[in-house]
């Protein structure tokens, strides 16, 4: 009975030892898609922040050039407005670019988007103090800081944002990879569970039937036979008359028995 405790505990172990690794690889391929769906996020916000600086900057060179042309002050208020956008959403932007990750390849040649936004944040103090001299009282040099701001806008975007850009396409192209590691890795996981679940529902199906079968036969030897002695019993008895009866009964009209 012991070798039976001993059999059916090994078989018990190996199954939630089973159970427990595939939960821990389960666990970790959902965590896994966690952080690249965080990060596909972050990755969406940013670039939601570059167009809206994008937008602030250009709105910027609007209103100091309709302010140079109508001298309205509510062109200037406008300008410090989005001056005032500009300067938060850069600020958002060089925040979450510390956050991210470097992509794990850049296709495009791109670098990192703090470099980036460092330059572009160099780049974007002189866009200010360029057009904020539109404001001055001196016109005469007005038209002279709108073009300059014109060009250093035109840099920004052509130089700075199209790397921008490519770096975001190389982190989004990071994550599609990871997540379609993720996604095979977890079909044969699968696989290699449900392969497991079938066999060892075959190993407890043969397992239990020689557990019962033994089960079986130990329960009827101990039926038959006396647990001092280990001689027959009267069932023993009553059960080899009732088995000689139906032999018998077919052959002969009637049959004795002599008891010793």
């Amino acid at each position: 009975m012991s070798t039976l405790k001993i059999k059916s505990a090994l078989v018990l172990g190996v199954l939630v030892v089973t159970f427990a690794f595939s939960q821990g690889l389960y666990r970790n391929n959902i965590s896994a898609l966690h952080d690249s769906l965080f990060k596909s996020i972050e990755i969406t916000e940013e670039v939601h922040e570059a167009e809206a600086f994008h937008s602030a900057m250009h709105s910027m060179l609007i209103s100091a050039s309709a302010y140079e042309r109508i001298q309205d002050s509510s062109f200037e208020r406008e300008y410090l407005k989005y001056r005032e956008i500009g300067e938060s959403t850069l600020t958002k932007l060089r925040n979450r670019a510390k956050m991210l990750p470097p992509p794990s390849h850049t296709s495009h040649g791109a670098d990192n988007s703090e470099s980036i936004l460092d330059n572009i944040a160099d780049s974007f103090h002189t866009y200010k103090s360029t057009l904020d001299n539109v404001f001055d009282k001196d016109t005469t040099s007005a038209h002279t800081n709108i073009s300059t701001g014109r060009n250093i806008f035109d840099t920004i975007f052509h130089k700075y944002y199209a790397t921008l850009h490519s770096t975001h396409s190389d982190r989004l192209d990071s994550i599609k990879s990871e997540a379609s590691r993720i996604y095979r890795e977890s079909n044969v996981l699968f696989i290699a569970q449900l392969i497991a679940a079938i066999l060892a529902g075959i190993l407890v199906v043969v397992f239990v039937d020689r557990v019962f079968i033994k089960i079986y036969k130990l329960t009827k030897q101990h039926s038959l036979t006396d647990a001092l002695t280990s001689l027959h019993n009267r069932r023993y008895l009553e059960k080899i008359i009732e088995d000689e009866f139906q032999v018998d009964q077919g052959l002969r009209p009637s049959v004795s028995a002599i008891l010793l």
